[in-house]
């Protein structure tokens, strides 16, 4: 193949949905060994590329090309007969069975006898040569961290021998340990001709991984551009279509806070948090960072009352409490916002109004004991119209909503529960800048409504712009305060790393 000729090619992709031009005759290209970057908020088009090029949608126009031949997928099945590999956000591994069970299912060697120890084999040879020989392939994938399952799915869509890779999301449950291997496997596989498509919101990991990036905005191609002469300042940019100061609107981190309204004194959580000592104000906004692994999620966890082993003293308004579930810490006022949206923040079969009112029902409850609906249906409406979630009606199930509309589900069932602090941990983790943005904006109105507002975050940028006050851990201790109007990203960055003037 001559080296002008894209591994890729798709030229002119139009796509429509009732009412919607998902796609307007963008082109898209990816070189043999070039990982490029596919990026664009909600609904800029990155989900519907990539389902026509895996045969799920057919486009009304354009062509696609692999290696300079015109190609034409009329299912799933023909694309990865092509040759083009799609690891999805979602998992798509079956609980019950094996690591090796799941990299090989519906491919099993044997013919009408399975032939296990081939497949243990295989799937051992496969690991090692991706660098996770420390997966036990007979491990059954639902006793396993989410992490280790996001490789395995990874691998058993590598298993195929694509030559085209999609990752959509692939690092959003990833810890730093998990994110640097995956990222080593991608720079092997890209040594070794495979053209890999990349869509992800954390930008510096574009920047450290990627050769070439496209944006896509509002179904429309904006640029591609070379990932080594761009900064991830203006990747934001592009991306959101606007400056960067105005997509964080500060409010020059207004320092008029007076009234105490949490303290924490001498906190210990287990062996992971040795010393935090601080107090939180009325309508102020607190970022809480630190290298992965700080101390930081297990503080704000404690304060919720879901940790075991925690002493130290806790005091509301002055008052001395004790916070052992998380029933008691919402008695107090205290609500958290989970990283983990799926698992732990939302029932994902229930509506979204369900959601909202899950945690207020005893409202909605006569003394007959029969539920309000009506009353139940208005509050939650309200919610949706302040928070504007995008949902077709309150009555749609929550697991239909994206990332960052799941997470105002969340925020909208501890307003309408009408707590006094509220914790975010990693609050616009794998959600796209369009939605980060309203999120921001939505933390300042709580802080200028007086709620006490704590951000835990490992996004320095992010902590920097939304923050009065940061606080930084350092192996497990509370090691730094500043004003965030008073400290400079470079600042912030040596303390997080324990650097200490």
């Amino acid at each position: 193949m001559s080296a002008s000729v894209p591994l890729l090619e798709m030229r002119g992709i139009t796509k429509h949905f009732p009412g919607l031009t998902a796609l307007d005759q963008v082109d898209f290209s990816v070189q043999a060994g070039e990982i490029h970057a596919l990026i664009g908020q909600n609904g800029a088009g990155k989900s519907t590329l990539m389902k026509i090029l895996a045969g799920v949608y057919g486009a009304e126009q354009g062509q696609i090309f692999i290696e300079g031949s015109l190609v034409h997928f009329d299912s799933p099945r023909a694309a990865l007969a092509a040759g083009i590999g799609i690891v999805y956000q979602d998992l798509s591994l079956v609980p019950k069975l094996s690591v090796a069970d799941n990299i090989f299912l519906g491919r099993e060697p044997g013919g009408l006898v399975i032939d296990e120890a081939a497949i243990l084999q295989r799937t051992t040879d496969l690991l090692r040569q991706l660098g996770m020989k420390d997966i036990s392939t007979r491990a059954i994938v639902d006793t396993l961290p989410l992490a280790q399952q996001q490789l395995i799915e990874i691998a058993k869509v590598l298993a195929y021998r694509p030559r085209i890779l999609v990752l959509d999301e692939p690092t959003a449950a990833l810890a730093e340990e998990e994110t640097a291997l995956l990222l080593n496997i991608l720079r092997g596989l890209r040594q070794q001709g495979i053209g890999i498509i990349y869509i992800s919101h954390r930008f510096l990991e574009i920047l450290d991984i990627c050769d070439r990036a496209t944006v896509l905005r509002n179904g429309q191609l904006v640029t591609v551009v070379d990932t080594t002469s761009i900064t991830e300042h203006e990747l934001i940019e592009l991306t959101i279509g606007e400056k960067l100061q105005d997509f964080f609107q500060s409010d020059a981190h207004s320092d008029q806070h007076s009234e105490t309204v949490l303290e924490v004194e001498q906190l210990r959580v287990g062996n992971v948090v040795r010393s935090a000592s601080f107090a939180l104000k009325r309508g102020e906004i607190v970022g809480l960072t630190g290298l992965l692994g700080a101390g930081q999620n297990e503080v704000a966890r404690a304060l919720f009352g879901v940790m075991p082993e925690v002493s130290g003293v806790l005091k509301r308004r002055g008052q001395p409490i004790f916070v052992g579930s998380a029933r008691a810490a919402i008695k107090q006022g205290i609500g958290l916002l989970t990283e983990h949206r799926k698992t732990e923040g939302l029932v994902l079969e229930m509506s979204v109004q369900e959601n909202i009112t899950l945690p207020s029902l005893r409202r909605f409850v006569s003394a007959a004991a029969l539920l309000l609906r009506r009353n139940e249906t208005r509050a939650a409406g309200k919610i949706v119209t302040e928070l504007r979630v995008k949902a077709a009606t309150p009555e749609v199930k929550v697991e239909t909503l994206s990332g960052g509309n799941q997470q105002k589900v969340i925020l909208g069932k501890w307003l309408l529960r009408d707590l006094e602090v509220l914790i975010f941990i990693s609050p616009t983790q794998g959600i796209d800048v369009g939605a980060k943005a309203e999120i921001y904006q939505q933390l300042r109105e709580l802080a200028a409504q007086g709620k006490t507002i704590l951000v835990v975050s490992e996004d320095h940028l992010e902590i920097l712009n939304i923050s009065h006050r940061i606080f930084v851990m350092y192996r497990g201790e509370l090691a730094r305060i500043f004003a965030a109007n008073a400290v400079t990203e470079t600042e912030l960055l040596a303390a997080i790393q324990g650097v200490t003037a």
